[in-house]
């Protein structure tokens, strides 16, 4: 089938490189981390986010994706598809998270 379509097959999946935010949750633990100091935690009462890149047409497109997930549920309440993270981007995915609780 990739060949087919002429899609490249990936070997291995490559971890990210560690954020400095990470770095510094794992140096300081529960000191810093909020979330891990909560005994119990509602739904919606906690939410993530980050954007992720998408690459395409072999790697020379790519797209940004920033989900808005729920810790509990896993649920995913927002999300946009952009061409650059950035704050309007950012905004958007917000905006239908906002939309989708109400």
């Amino acid at each position: 089938m990739h060949s087919f379509w002429d899609l490249a097959v990936i070997k291995r999946v490559r971890r990210p490189k560690e954020s400095s935010i990470r770095k510094l949750l794992k140096e300081t633990g529960s000191k810093v981390n909020f979330v891990e100091t909560l005994k119990e935690i509602d739904i919606f009462e906690v939410l993530y986010t980050d954007f992720t890149e998408i690459r395409y047409q072999r790697g020379c497109a790519k797209a940004q994706l920033m989900p808005i997930i729920d810790h509990t549920s896993k649920l995913v309440i927002g999300h946009a598809l952009g061409e650059s993270a950035n704050t309007e981007l950012a905004l958007k995915s917000w905006s239908k998270a906002k939309d989708r609780l109400q």
